[in-house]
């Protein structure tokens, strides 16, 4: 088993450390030999301390650990640092290979990032030499001395020495532009697309609108048209209903007939005063309800306010139970999709016994009924304003029914019917008094009797009653029948005929006809007139009904045209993000686009993705597994600040490239100066498996720096 990367970068660190200088061919040979036999890294330390090499320059701890701080992490140990690991190497709590380990775990980013990128170039170097270059001990301390926690350094020091010179990482910024920009414009189409498909309003809620989104992105095209293709076909289906039913009207009376009928009939209110009388009070009733319309708005409008008003006052705490019926009214009328709304619902509680405000009819004056307590002086004003404004419009539009009514009955009307009398009739076919026969009449005076014996016709029996006192000119004949008429016609009129023959059997009426009352056949002139105003009404909202359905065509046809064209733009939108991902694969050699979220773990093996980060308040840190071929872009707005992420730039936002252990801290500063605030304002995105001298920044893209 061959020893692994991380194994083989441990004995390159003692290697510097110690030596100064890196692996070579033979080295690496023989201790990855010992390292895959079980040699532990304690024990090649110590053996690396007995070596003549080492001990040329150094004779005892001190030495070991000042080596180390110099050789490793570039710069000159303190005397207290020396004495501390001393004394831990001393007392046993650290070897002299942990003492490495340590410095590469090291919180000191600047140290952290230059033990690795020192490790890194030593890499390079020993590459080079087991591929059979030259190994120049003294070029490669010097090329090892001159490495910090930069990745310049890192850069320099493999040019000088002739080793691995890091190849050009080539950052797709162009291509991520195409994308990212097609991506946009792909979102703004399907939202835009999304909200016409939905019909949602401006200020739908963003659930709203997210959800008609992720429903949209899974249409076909035929599926997104669908449904403004019925609307058209339903306006068209009902555009030909609307034409129908105006025809079918104007075929029974055109709309010239109703206009000469409206003519005809206001000249006859003009003829009679009374009816004009009535009319001009009608229309003074109409004219004080349009100023108080001109002054204070529609019946909606005034109803609305008062809703307001008193939703206003219960918000802020107001008692309004009071209005609890009005509420109500108010609410049930919204459910109501109708033009002309009739808000006579809403403002008739108002005026009614027991109401929210009285009106009085002489001067107009209103005042609100309920004591309003609760909310500010204001708010209660404005329930109370609203209110009164409310039971005034309540109380005209009253006055012009009743104004309405009075007109529809003055005047005199054009033709009467007659009263008519009571009737009853008997068939005496056959029949023959003898001399007990008898046959009582009532005419509305009271029964009497009629002398009949011997009586063998009808019109002896006429004849006879017509005798009779108080029957006079009461009977006439046709054939057999005899009928009685009640002189006195109306309703009242009534005619009762009982007969009897010899033989005992009662004579039964074949005929009863009940008076009746003087009827008006025609209306007055002022009905009449309503009634022919009110049919060219109907016949105008026949009319509108025709128009209306036209331009509800119309706009269902422009829908439809605005939808395809919302359905185009998207479709075409995501062709264009398609072919900017493609272009990315095929230029960049990107084989995946991957979203950096808060608190994501991402990364594939083997695979060239590039990452894509956008700072937002929700984010907070997340984790990539990074190689070779990867690339995070973070955006152009950020600058390099290195590797110490407390050394920054203050007017500035930085990113910053901090070692941990094996792995990298990218710090994305939320503000200028983040790094140094209180609480660091940063992003952190933690990239696993490289260290910062591997690393460039270049554009807003972090990318591994990969050597030829």
């Amino acid at each position: 088993m061959a020893a692994s990367q991380e194994q083989l970068n441990q004995l390159q660190g003692l290697y510097i450390a110690y030596f100064g200088r890196p692996n070579d061919a033979a080295g690496i040979e023989y201790w990855g030999a010992e390292i895959d036999s079980g040699v532990s890294f304690d024990e090649i330390a110590n053996r690396f301390m007995e070596s003549d090499e080492f001990t040329a320059s150094s004779s005892d701890l001190n030495d070991v650990v000042r080596a180390a701080y110099t050789n490793a992490l570039g710069r000159d140990a303190g005397d207290e640092e020396v004495a501390y690991w001393v004394g831990r190497l001393e007392a046993g709590d650290v070897s002299v290979a942990g003492l490495l380990e340590a410095f590469r775990s090291t919180d000191d980013a600047t140290d952290s990032a230059t033990l690795e990128n020192k490790i890194t170039v030593a890499n390079a170097y020993t590459e080079a030499a087991v591929s059979g270059a030259g190994f120049d001990v003294a070029a490669s301390k010097t090329a090892l001395a001159s490495v910090d926690e930069t990745p310049e350094s890192v850069a320099a020091a493999l040019e000088e020495v002739g080793a691995e010179v890091p190849g050009e990482v080539v950052t797709p910024t162009e291509g991520l532009n195409t994308y990212v920009e097609a991506a946009e414009a792909e979102e703004a189409a399907l939202e835009a697309l999304a909200r016409a498909a939905a019909d949602l309003e401006e200020d739908a809620t963003e659930a709203d609108v997210s959800a008609a989104m992720t429903f949209a992105a899974t249409q076909t095209r035929d599926q997104l048209l669908s449904a403004a293709r019925a609307d058209v076909t339903s306006e068209e289906k009902q555009i030909q209903g609307a034409t129908a039913a105006l025809a079918s009207a104007r075929a029974v009376e055109s709309d010239a007939e109703l206009s000469a009928a409206v003519t005809a009939a206001q000249r006859e209110v003009n003829n009679d005063s009374a009816a004009r009388t009535a009319q001009t009070a009608l229309q003074e009733a109409e004219s004080e309800v349009a100023a108080h319309v001109a002054a204070n708005g529609s019946d909606e409008a005034v109803a609305a306010a008062l809703y307001e008003a008193v939703v206003a006052f219960g918000q802020a705490g107001g008692n309004v139970s009071s209005f609890s019926s009005f509420v109500s009214a108010y609410q049930a009328e919204l459910l109501v999709e109708a033009d002309d709304q009739d808000f006579a619902l809403v403002l008739d509680p108002i005026a009614e016994s027991g109401g929210l405000v009285t009106v009085n009819p002489t001067t107009g004056q209103a005042t609100l009924n309920p004591t309003l307590t609760g909310a500010t002086a204001a708010l209660r004003t404005a329930v109370s304003d609203a209110a009164k404004v409310a039971g005034v419009r309540d109380q005209l539009n009253d006055v012009v029914v009743s104004a309405e009514n009075a007109f529809a009955s003055a005047g005199t009307p054009v033709v009467t019917t007659p009263a008519t009398s009571a009737e009853q009739s008997i068939n005496l076919a056959g029949v023959n008094f003898a001399s007990d026969g008898a046959l009582s009449v009532d005419v509305g005076t009271g029964a009497t009797s009629v002398t009949v014996a011997n009586l063998t016709t009808a019109q002896e029996v006429a004849d006879a009653i017509n005798a009779t006192t108080g029957l006079e000119n009461t009977a006439t004949v046709s054939g057999d029948v005899v009928t009685v008429t009640s002189p006195t016609p109306g309703a009242a009129s009534v005619v009762t005929l009982v007969g009897e023959l010899t033989s005992g059997t009662a004579l039964t009426p074949s005929a009863v006809v009940p008076g009746s009352d003087a009827i008006t056949v025609t209306p007055t002139p002022g009905q009449v007139l309503l009634d022919a105003q009110q049919a060219v009404v109907d016949r105008q909202d026949l009319v509108d009904a025709v128009a209306d359905e036209q331009t509800d065509l119309a706009d269902a046809q422009a829908d439809l045209v605005e939808l395809t064209a919302l359905v185009s733009t998207y479709f075409d939108a995501r062709e264009a993000t398609a072919e900017a991902l493609e272009a990315l694969a095929e230029d960049y050699g990107i084989e995946g686009l991957v979203e950096v979220a808060n608190s994501s773990n991402v990364g594939v093996a083997n695979t060239d993705e590039l990452f894509l980060f956008s700072q937002s308040d929700d984010f907070n840190s997340a984790v990539i597994s990074f190689e070779a071929g990867d690339q995070l872009y973070v955006g152009d707005k950020f600058a390099f600040g290195g590797t110490d992420a407390t050394a920054g730039d203050n007017s500035a936002l930085e990113v910053f490239f901090v070692q941990r252990g094996g792995n990298v801290e990218v710090r994305l500063e939320e503000s200028a100066f983040g790094s140094n605030a209180a609480t660091p304002e940063v992003d952190v995105i933690t990239l696993v498996g490289v260290n910062a001298g591997q690393l460039s920044f270049n554009d807003g893209f972090i990318s591994v720096v990969e050597t030829a």
